[in-house]
């Protein structure tokens, strides 16, 4: 998908993303159907690659989100991003404005600082590049320029960020560039083939058209478009990929999935949905199905061709 030229929302199999982009004069908050609160002088032009909308930074500008998130456990954040004051320090992307170097991302000509105070890698660039960092459940990470790795992280246990284009406390380090989008996916580490084809198709979390803001909610959460999604259904559930044990690897792409959801407290079957099929990228499965009420709690028992199950309860929505 090119980058929109409306309003759209987060599709129905991605509830759980964050997901901004440049719209008429503003950030559009695609999850919340809503423009961030803009702070300074900054515009929005058509100067990007290609002719595409940019959130103009100038070192002072910067979008409130609305709400602190905080991001305990796996995550992806992936956005495109230009400096413009290729002598300074003006390089913050996202932070929370305290002081903190593990809420902040900053890219200068000279080094990477992804939510650390230390240079993850010295690839930093004054270009149009997208930047895409990954944490696994174990708390390492992985740091990728245009969908290519350039060095392996270690974490720290959490991060919080608020800010947009924001500085380190106050406009200190505030972003001199412009943002084409930022796309932050809670709950999912994203591997090499993942991380590329999102980069390859970074707007595949919006909705084709109009606003669909669903929210999810489960024991495990996380996202990721599904060919299972029935949109005549009153309630869904989101399963957040499996890994196999054995490799270490995404249950990604595979086909001939069933999954049984059943009632937590008496055992008994609510529905079976056979023939379904794991994001590619993520390895999610969204199932609906009218007999689903929102806000219930169900077991789910997903059970693969090779054999394989998992089994995890969660929450309809």
């Amino acid at each position: 998908m090119a980058q929109p030229t409306t309003q759209l929302g987060i599709s129905a199999g991605h509830t759980g993303e964050y997901f901004y982009y440049p719209n008429g004069t503003g950030l559009w908050d695609a999850k919340n159907s809503a423009f961030l609160t803009k702070t300074g002088s900054g515009s929005v032009s058509a100067t990007g690659e290609s002719g595409a909308l940019v959130a103009n930074g100038n070192g002072s500008t910067y979008y409130d989100m609305g709400s602190a998130l905080a991001l305990t456990g796996p995550f992806t954040i992936s956005f495109k991003v230009k400096r413009t004051s290729p002598t300074g320090d003006a390089g913050m992307v996202v932070g929370n404005r305290d002081g903190s170097s593990s809420n902040y991302f900053f890219i200068k000509s000279t080094d990477i600082r992804p939510f650390t105070g230390t240079p993850a890698s010295t690839s930093g660039s004054d270009s149009w590049h997208t930047y895409t960092f990954v944490k696994n459940a174990d708390g390492t990470g992985a740091l990728y320029k245009d969908g290519s790795l350039l060095s392996t992280v270690a974490w720290v246990a959490s991060h919080t960020i608020r800010y947009l284009l924001s500085g380190y406390t106050g406009d200190s380090y505030a972003l001199d560039g412009a943002l084409e989008y930022f796309h932050i996916i809670p709950g999912t580490a994203l591997n090499a083939a993942g991380v590329a084809a999102l980069v390859a198709d970074p707007y595949q979390s919006l909705a084709a058209s109009g606003a669909l803001n669903a929210s999810a909610s489960g024991a495990a959460q996380a996202t990721g478009t599904a060919a299972a999604t029935l949109v005549s259904a009153s309630a869904s559930i989101t399963i957040p990929a499996l890994t196999d044990w054995g490799t270490g690897v995404l249950k990604t792409g595979q086909t001939d999935v069933q999954v049984d959801v059943r009632d937590i407290a008496t055992g008994d079957l609510i529905v079976r949905k056979t023939g379904q099929t794991t994001h590619a990228v993520t390895g999610n499965i969204v199932v609906a199905d009218a007999l689903l009420s929102a806000g219930v709690d169900y077991e789910v028992v997903t059970r693969f061709a090779d054999g394989s199950l998992g089994i995890w309860d969660y929450t309809a929505s």
